[in-house]
């Protein structure tokens, strides 16, 4: 019994001295990376919350908080609050010291240096990135895109080579690949890799480089027909869930509601709302955010809470013009004219200037045939906004419907100056040159009319053979 109990002590000795060496390694690492944290800056800006958040992971050292974890915080709060210096310093921390083998930490750290033009410090990290974790995306798709900033057309084709051997569907990447191939001359091979990210996007990513390679091969047709349905420069911004993550520990809502917005765009209209939700928690009486997840709410078909946010902004503000008219198309949408109609008087008798409104109106008038109504509101709404085609356009269709048609071309040819490719400005302008037996000008439009695939194939058709009607001879595009 006795020897049992000496052996029992000693080990119950070792399994202390352990635990105890266990405890002072701990406690020694939570000192040191306390030590090496950059000290607190200046939060002044930013809600109180905050500085609340920030001043509990350093107040978590002392109550035993997991290291990694409290430094992983820290450094989502500094850099989504906008933070960089000490976020860059957490981020060092964690890639170095406390979480090694992650992917994560040096992917966000190069989102932070290139926006700083520190491109072969970012191309560094991202490579490292990849090494740790290659199942993140966004690090091969920005770490190529680097490279072909840099002109390394060889390095980044690589990058997308490997990306697509794992993602072989990934618009990015398909894009990235007809970039290079773009860039370095292989038209053919260009066009095989954005034809692909075209069809994968349905047409949302790649189609304006698409255009240009169709058009240094000579393929008019084409390029003109992705022309008349692409939106040229609504680029979605490439999905990024690391980035995103950060912003659930951001206090700014015009960050949080920038966020949003790209999240959305990007194709996760979830979320979106949900950035947008915990901007409208920070700032409740902004009505542009109430106003902005209104619009993603549409997008998901949740009208109830889209008409709740669309009247929270015009109560918050009930000169804000745009969320009365987002209340009057979505009564429009659900068929009930007489609450839209409603809704339109009450945003006219708010915002009596408001160019959107006054041409809304203005079509109601024209719809009920209210002339001597519906002109006035479109030359009220032409002299508030000058530089946008719809008020010209409806001013030119009550003109025709009164048999002034003189003023009706001279309207909708000012509305051509601001929308060049609108089917019916084009259309009624050609063929107020083909009955006025202006040729030159009738041959002019019609060229462009040929060129333009939002013209219905009727009209044009209808157009070709008023022509030879009027000249005696068919047209022939010169």
């Amino acid at each position: 019994m006795k020897a049992n109990s000496k052996t029992l002590l000693i080990v119950a000795t070792v399994v202390i001295a352990l635990l105890a060496g266990g405890y002072f390694k701990v406690h020694q690492t939570r000192v040191s990376v306390a030590r090496a944290t950059p000290a607190i800056p200046d939060l002044g800006a930013h809600p109180a919350a905050l500085a609340e958040a920030v001043r509990s992971v350093y107040s978590g050292f002392e109550l035993g908080l997991n290291p990694k974890n409290a430094v992983g915080r820290l450094a989502q709060l500094y850099h989504s609050n906008g933070y960089i210096e000490p976020a860059l310093a957490c981020y060092d921390l964690l890639l170095e010291q406390l979480d090694p083998e992650s992917g994560r930490w040096p992917h966000l750290k190069a989102t932070i240096l290139s926006g700083y033009g520190r491109t072969d410090e970012a191309i560094a990290l991202w490579r490292q990135s990849i090494e740790r974790d290659d199942a993140h995306f966004s690090a091969y798709a920005q770490l190529g895109n680097a490279l072909i900033k840099r002109e390394d057309w060889d390095a980044a084709r690589t990058v997308f080579d490997r990306a697509l051997e794992r993602w072989s569907k990934e618009p990015y990447a398909l894009v990235g690949r007809g970039r290079i191939e773009l860039e370095t001359g292989n038209l053919a091979g260009a066009r095989g890799f954005l034809e692909d990210a075209a069809r994968e996007s349905r047409f949302k990513i790649g189609t304006d480089l698409l255009i240009t390679v169709y058009q240094k091969l000579g393929e008019d047709s084409r390029a003109q027909s992705l022309l008349g349905g692409t939106s040229i420069g609504a680029y979605p911004q490439l999905p990024d869930p690391w980035l995103l993550e950060t912003y659930d520990y951001c206090y700014d809502s015009y960050q949080l509601s920038v966020a949003g917005g790209h999240a959305a765009h990007a194709g996760d209209v979830d979320a979106g709302i949900r950035l947008l939700e915990r901007a409208i928690s920070l700032d409740p009486s902004n009505q542009m955010i109430h106003y902005q997840i209104g619009g993603l709410y549409v997008e998901n078909g949740d009208l109830t809470s889209a008409e709740n946010a669309f009247q929270t902004s015009v109560r918050i503000a009930p000169d804000f013009s745009d969320g009365w008219i987002q209340l009057f198309e979505l009564h429009k949408s659900k068929g009930d004219r007489s609450a839209a109609n409603r809704v339109l008087a009450q945003g006219y008798k708010n915002c009596p200037d408001s160019p959107g409104i006054l041409l809304e109106l203005a079509d109601i008038r024209s719809e009920a045939k209210q002339w001597d109504e519906a002109i006035p509101l479109y030359q009220r709404s032409i002299q508030l906004r000058p530089n946008e085609a719809g008020a010209y356009l409806g001013l030119g269709r009550a003109y025709s419907s009164l048999n002034r048609p003189q003023d009706s071309i001279r309207e909708i040819e000012k509305a051509l100056q601001y929308e060049p490719a609108h089917p019916f400005a084009l259309s009624s302008v050609a063929f107020w040159a083909i009955v006025t037996n202006d040729r030159p000008k009738a041959e002019r439009f019609l060229k462009r009319i040929d060129a333009q695939p939002r013209v219905p194939s009727a009209d044009r058709q209808q157009l070709h053979q008023k022509f030879q009607e009027q000249f005696g001879t068919p047209y022939r595009q010169q």
